[in-house]
């Protein structure tokens, strides 16, 4: 017999089960997606490399305020290569405040801001 063919109680208790064993696995791969998101942070802080900026200039073109050791490097890279622009000094370089940056809000605060946009007025 079925999942689908079962009737009456013996289909409600199947039904609730599958509901259970579906919650545990979106559980688990919640905190799975979670480990491994922090364990490559970390591995990816740690180093001499840190992309300051990007902006996006055109279709797969970009530049990059990257910096190497202790300076500081303007990039650009295309759809199949790396080029280096050019050093820049520290005192050129005005760096994004990273208290109003979207990219850096918790996903909480973020949901806040939408849900009270839809709430209905009164």
């Amino acid at each position: 017999m079925s999942i689908l063919a079962s009737t009456g109680l013996d289909g409600v208790l199947r039904f609730i089960a599958l509901l259970v064993v579906f919650a545990i696995v979106l559980g688990v791969t919640y905190f799975v997606t979670r480990w491994i998101g922090s364990f490559q942070k970390e591995k990816y802080s740690k180093g001499n490399i840190k992309i300051i900026e990007a902006k996006q200039i055109g279709n797969n073109k970009f530049i990059y305020i990257a910096k190497i050791g202790n300076d500081y490097f303007a990039l650009s890279s295309g759809k199949e290569n790396l080029s280096l622009i050019g050093k820049i000094d520290e005192e050129g370089i005005t760096f994004p405040d990273d208290s109003n940056d979207v990219v850096y809000q918790p996903f909480s605060s973020v949901f806040e801001k939408v849900r009270n946009l839809k709430k209905p007025k009164e």
